[in-house]
């Protein structure tokens, strides 16, 4: 039913949403597929908020009243969706927000970051 799942607790809902986009190795390639979140009604800071008990699922159209039905003690707010382009947008109350960026260039960021900061590339 479900196609992915990832928390949020380390770097908040918009790093997550970027390292869902990351394939594993091996996998057609760094980055094929992107996301598309148009449906956040929050503040920008919140985006990379840091907590526990949240969880991106991603899933098929056909099947999100079903897991809804599963979840349903949970809140479930659907935010956007998966987009065949390797490309993550992000807008907030409907406008940009700045993020709009090539997946495989988010991933190579993401990896050099640690060893750019001590120094290790």
């Amino acid at each position: 039913m479900l196609s992915s799942a990832h928390d949020i607790s380390e770097g908040g809902l918009a790093v997550a949403l970027a390292e869902a986009c990351f394939n594993p190795e091996g996998q057609l390639g760094a980055s094929q597929i992107g996301a598309s979140i148009d449906a956040l009604d929050s503040a920008p800071a919140e985006l990379f908020g840091e907590g526990p008990s949240t969880v991106i699922l991603s899933a098929p159209p056909e099947n999100v009243e079903a897991v809804r039905e599963i979840f349903k003690s949970l809140e479930i707010k659907v935010i956007g969706r998966v987009i065949a382009r390797p490309r993550l947008m992000i807008r907030l109350n409907g406008e940009a927000v700045g993020i709009d960026q090539d997946a495989a260039e988010l991933r190579r960021l993401f990896e050099d970051a640690l060893p750019g900061r001590l120094g290790t590339r």
